[in-house]
């Protein structure tokens, strides 16, 4: 079975979502666009895994559904799901592709509901799976990250909101603090030995708590426009998981805010897509190698 493959295809049609949420006219075309890659993408799959026909598996995007009913035959069963409706899908991606015709946000929203419909059927119908059980958290290079998702991912399963929304939050905040890491720079060794010598050790204890929260959130205001995420998503996500902080020894505290009883499954699975996002787009932005200051820049306490 094609799974990396599959695993793909969920995240494109993830990718597609992120853009419909954000609602600006172009983001409708690359919606629709990115969906029916990832059916195409599918198709493909599905084609791989069919018996050999001799016959060169086809380039154009109908014809894959053609080499595959053809391949069916008369089992039904086998045949392309949708067929009327993944074909509308593929004409307003040429139409927005080709000519620049933008979707409405009501055709946009039906046609990606078309593509949620033909994943629901057609997984199980040629892998014998269901398609909620293809993990995005597969692609995270993370193993701590990916593990605190499949950690959410099977609370979710059982019903546990609390520790589905908790794990959710601290996979976010692991996929964040490392990027934070590698970007941020290092504190010279010798500067709090100077700072001491001019302001004296409570003031300057005080000094760099200060320093230390202020870059803190200015860097985590910059991260999360450099990794382009929805903001609505991103204030949603906040208010309804629970504020998290590693501890010494490398456990999480959580303190949720919200009541709850208020928070449900729906809660749970947005909480655990909007972390496999964040981690994956952390993933693309992970720089190869840390980056090291120069010896000769400037101290701005040489004087002391």
């Amino acid at each position: 079975m094609e799974l990396n493959q599959l695993v793909l295809c969920k995240q494109l049609y993830s990718e597609a979502e992120g853009f419909m949420s954000r609602k600006g006219s172009v983001a409708l075309g690359l919606a629709i666009s990115i969906a029916q890659d990832s059916v195409e993408l599918f198709l493909r799959a599905v084609i791989k895994q069919l018996p050999s026909t001799g016959q060169k598996p086809p380039e154009e995007f109908v014809k894959c559904m053609d080499y595959i009913d053809a391949s069916a035959s008369e089992q039904r069963e086998l045949r392309v799901p949708f067929r009327a409706r993944i074909a509308e899908l593929n004409k307003a991606r040429v139409n927005f592709k080709h000519y620049g015709l933008i979707p409405s946000e009501a055709d946009a929203i039906r046609l990606l509901g078309y593509v949620e419909q033909f994943f629901e059927v057609a997984t199980p119908q040629f892998f014998s799976r269901d398609f909620s059980s293809i993990s995005l958290s597969d692609l995270i290079t993370s193993p701590e990250v990916r593990d605190r998702i499949k950690q959410a991912e099977a609370a979710e399963r059982e019903g546990d909101t609390a520790e589905a929304l908790g794990a959710s939050a601290e996979a976010v905040e692991l996929a964040a603090g490392a990027l934070l890491a590698r970007l941020q720079p290092d504190i010279p060794s010798h500067l709090p030995t100077r700072l001491e010598r001019a302001l004296g050790s409570d003031a300057t204890w005080e000094f760099s708590r200060y320093m230390r929260s202020q870059l803190e959130a200015a860097n985590r205001v910059s991260l999360t426009l450099a990794l382009s995420l929805n903001l609505n998503e991103l204030l949603r996500f906040n208010m309804i998981v629970p504020s998290v902080r590693r501890l010494v020894g490398g456990n999480f505290s959580r303190h949720q805010w919200q009541d709850r009883a208020k928070l449900g499954s729906t809660d749970a699975a947005f909480a655990i897509a909007f972390a496999q996002r964040y981690a994956l787009a952390v993933d693309a932005r992970m720089p190869s190698q840390k980056s090291s200051g120069s010896d000769d820049s400037v101290d701005p306490l040489s004087n002391f």
